[in-house]
This record gives structure tokens, sequence and C-alpha cells, in this order.
């Protein structure tokens, strides 16, 4: 299970960039986030020709008392297109951190994703994190903060349908 709590947990350091935070349980908490970004203001142009480097960003801090994991699924999608853990490069990614022995108290750790290379027609992006602890515990790991980013890349370039990398079309 998740819920959110407030102010952040016992155990936990304390983050100048946030209050709040998500806490999971003993068994895999999930948050499934997903944005269509030409709604959120990106225009179409920018994902196709400029092909924008989209980072996914979160904070996360391991359970402080006993061993603990956290993953990270995020995948850029078709219009309507659904999420799914099927991994189809390079519009997939993940990232999976384990956390052994307990630390306490328990630091947070930036994870971050870079998609910079895409195919042509992604409009939307699917973030699923989750975490557990490893004792059967009410409260288990940590995640807070999660951001996703447009930056522009630092050489400008405009791309046809020819320099789409995996040979899908829109």
């Amino acid at each position: 299970s998740v819920r959110t709590e407030e102010p952040l947990l016992v155990g936990c350091k304390s983050h100048p960039d946030f209050d709040r935070c998500f806490s999971t349980s003993y068994s895999w908490g999930q948050k499934l986030t997903s944005i269509d970004l030409v709604e959120e203001g990106v225009p179409e142009w920018i994902l196709d020709r400029i092909r924008a480097r989209i980072v996914v960003s979160e904070w996360v801090a391991p359970r402080f008392d006993c061993a603990s994991k956290y993953q990270m699924y995020a995948q850029l999608m078709r219009e309507g297109e659904k999420f799914g853990r099927t991994p189809r490069l390079p519009h997939y990614k993940v990232v999976k951190k384990e956390w052994p022995q307990p630390t306490n108290p328990a630091e947070w750790e930036r994870v971050e994703m870079v998609f910079d290379e895409y195919p042509m027609g992604m409009r939307e992006i699917g973030v699923l994190s989750q975490e557990k602890g490893e004792h059967h515990t009410y409260r288990g790991s940590n995640f807070a903060n999660l951001q996703i980013r447009i930056e522009m890349p630092d050489k400008f370039r405009w791309l046809s349908e020819a320099d789409i990398p995996d040979g899908e079309m829109a």
C-alpha cells in the first residue's frame, strides 16, 4: 500500500525541497503518474523535430531500520497508448535501487533517467514508482517530488522521419 505522509517520516532526514512524501509498507506500494505532454503545453514539433530531452526524476529514501527496494519505470507513449511493463526501447526506461542494509537516519537520493532519442509521435509519459521494505512493518520506504522536465538539446537539430531511431512511424 501507499499513503501520503505529513510531515516526513521518523528515521528519514528532512529535505529542503519538500515536506511530504509517499510511504510504502512491507509489500510493493505503487504510484502511477500519467501525463499528456501536449496537453501540458509541449508543442508536438518540439517532441518530433527537435527531440527535446525528457528528464524524469524523483527523490527516494530507504527504510531506516531494514533493507528495502525501489524501482521506477518510465514509458513514452503515443496518444491513447496505455502504460505497460513490456520494455520497448528507446521509449521505455527502468531504474532499480536496493539497500541491503538499514540506513539510519535514511538519506534522500535523487534518481533520474533521461529520454533523448525516441521515435516521432510520442505524446504522453507514464511513470510507475514502487518501493517496499524487507520486514513486515507498518511503514516502508519513501519517495517524493516526482518531476518531469523538458529540456532543449545543447545543439539545435531539425529531425525528419528518416531519423526515427527504432524505425517506428507515427
